[in-house]
């Protein structure tokens, strides 16, 4: 039978009690400083009669500096456009498919889909007062009433129908 020695764990032993020792004599005189001054917290460690509940004071030197207010931030007029198309189409919000082929300001065109549906439709919204309005959705050719109330170019809309259903140049 062969006789285990502990000889070769003494010295691994011994640097890591040492590693202990060294450690808690330098978490031990950390507690005991102060952190100078700096317009940082300074905490400071007071002793109490009982050694293992150390009472932490911390001061606080607050220096508030200007503040500017940011402005009121803008909705594109992608996300207001959407939000009409979205509200007009009748379309589920997750199976609305929206995009936007022109954009001049006051006049937008698209076209719009449910996903579930193999086609999709055109769109035609002008803006009034900061507020876009969709004036049509559709396959077809719009009624004249639909669009009236914009001068879409007629390079978008080159026809409408007229209150006996005949299609009309515009």
């Amino acid at each position: 039978m062969k006789s285990t020695s502990i000889q070769p764990f003494l010295l691994p032993a011994a640097i890591v009690i040492s590693a202990l020792v060294l450690g808690w004599a330098i978490y031990s005189n950390s507690m005991q400083k102060a952190i100078p001054q700096g317009g940082t917290p300074i905490p400071t460690a007071s002793a109490t009669p009982i050694p293992t509940t150390p009472v932490i004071t911390a001061t606080v030197k607050v220096t508030l500096a200007p503040t500017t207010v940011a402005p009121t931030p803008t909705i594109s007029d992608s996300v207001l456009l959407k939000a009409a198309v979205l509200a007009k189409s009748g379309i589920p919000a997750n199976k609305f498919e929206f995009s936007i082929g022109k954009n001049l300001g006051t006049m937008a065109s698209g076209s719009v889909r449910n996903t579930d549906d193999m086609g999709g439709a055109a769109w035609f919204a002008g803006k009034k007062n900061g507020t876009w309005k969709v004036s049509y959705i559709g396959q077809g050719v719009p009624t004249c009433a639909e669009i009236a109330d914009f001068p879409y170019p007629t390079t978008w809309l080159s026809h409408c129908l007229n209150a006996s259903g005949d299609t009309i140049a515009r």
